[in-house]
């Protein structure tokens, strides 16, 4: 079962949210059981390790630019180098000396042997003939990139800078501007970054432009330009260029994470069935963990009722009725609704994995009950938190670490309960 883990990732102090305050009762900035004393953290044995993560950053996609060779048919290749390295040390023509050592890198690279490949391409263009080789563009990518994968970075760009500079109408102009922006974001810079990545998108080169308006995307989100953000990202799952399925399912997965910033809940499935109605269902749910994990309780909220709701209907496929059921649950738990969201744990107590989705909801009830002001609210939660961990292990299917976290978290609980009670009768 894939369960909504927001809550647990962003903790106790934001999440969920905080319960509404009644009445005139006693309350703290920190909550009620802070103000009592009561023990609000969780028992050491709790699920860091099962949390789903919600962490923003750009998922790694199939970019790599090509280095392959044209197959050697003929001699033994050994031969066929130590010919060649022949006629370069005899051959006073330089531009035969470049055409030479330029087959003695692309030899190399067919063996494997990269560090002398690099070392011919590098002398092929050092030399003065070089200017006259007609893939001179080639030899300087080439060497770039056997450079950079190498980790000389500062050599690497020089090579980038001039093949940029020489050739500009080269087949490899695009792909040296993405290297560039690849270093510079890698580095922090998402301005400089934009700037080449852009500059990638202007060439009609299907090769490349999927890349390069994903990675742009990136770096606008991270000037914080999130409505430019989305736009790119749209326009990489929608072009004619995007033939690779993990491209287009990152740039869906960076559109969810640009979305709250700019548009509304209420209009956010039918945005991402614009986008993929097959993968509108997850990133919903994708949605409702991001909202969450920005503190935005009721916008997170208003999603996964939406998305029980779809479930409801049959018209979620690719979401599990006890997913569905978590995520209503918590959505009753951000609106202040423990009770409600007891009763859909029971609603669905007979699915294989209803023991996993009852643990999520009693850690989300706990940090409710961990927030709530007003103490009788607050005694209510952890009474729920505790009989929510209880059931979960009477319903089973929870792994080792879960049983031991459970009846540790159920018995803190029940003793935090006592305690606001007695508090509250005072």
């Amino acid at each position: 079962m894939r369960v909504f883990l927001v809550c647990l990732v962003v903790g106790s102090g934001s999440g969920c949210g905080s319960a509404p305050r009644s009445g005139t009762a006693p309350h703290a900035g920190a909550g009620a059981s802070a103000a009592v004393g009561v023990r609000a953290d969780r028992p050491p044995l709790a699920v860091r390790q099962l949390e789903r993560s919600t962490s923003v950053a750009p998922e790694p996609v199939p970019y790599a630019p090509a280095l392959q060779v044209q197959p050697y048919q003929g001699d033994d290749i050994d031969d066929q180098i130590a010919m060649r390295e022949r006629l370069v040390a005899a051959d006073g023509d330089s531009l035969d000396r470049v055409e030479q050592l330029v087959e003695i890198a692309n030899l190399y690279i067919q063996k494997g042997q990269t560090n002398r490949a690099e070392r011919a391409y590098i002398l092929a263009a050092n030399e003065t003939g070089f200017s006259k080789y007609k893939r001179g563009d080639e030899v300087l990518f080439r060497s770039a990139m056997l450079l950079s994968n190498r980790g000389e970075l500062p050599q690497a760009r020089t090579f980038f800078h001039k093949l940029i500079k020489d050739y500009p109408s080269s087949t490899w102009i695009a792909d040296s501007y993405l290297q560039f922006g690849d270093y510079f974001f890698a580095q922090g810079d998402s301005d400089k970054a934009a700037k080449f990545y852009e500059k990638a998108t202007q060439i009609a080169e299907q090769r490349t432009s999927g890349y390069a308006h994903y990675k742009l995307a990136w770096s606008l989100f991270r000037q914080g330009k999130h409505q430019d953000a989305l736009r790119y990202f749209i326009a990489t799952t929608q072009q004619n260029f995007t033939r690779d399925d993990d491209l287009h399912r990152a740039a869906l997965r960076g559109f969810v994470y640009a979305y709250p910033d700019i548009g509304r809940p209420d209009r956010a499935y039918q945005a991402l069935q614009r986008l993929d109605a097959d993968a509108a269902p997850g990133l919903f749910a994708r949605l409702g963990e991001v909202y969450a994990a920005r503190g935005m309780d009721e916008q997170s909220a208003q999603v996964f009722e939406a998305l029980a709701e779809l479930v409801d209907r049959g018209a979620a496929q690719g979401i599990e009725v006890s997913e569905a059921l978590s995520a209503r649950a918590r959505a009753q738990l951000a609106d202040g609704h423990a009770a409600d969201a007891a009763k859909y744990v029971e609603r669905f107590a007979d699915a294989a994995d209803a023991g996993e989705m009852a643990y999520y909801v009693a850690d989300a009830a706990w940090r409710r009950a961990a927030q709530a002001q007003d103490i009788g609210v607050a005694a209510d939660l952890w009474e729920r938190a505790a009989a929510l961990f209880e059931r979960a292990v009477d319903l089973g299917g929870l792994t080792p670490v879960q049983i031991v976290d459970a009846e540790a978290s159920a018995t803190v609980a029940r003793g935090n309960a006592r305690v606001l009670h007695s508090a509250a009768n005072k």
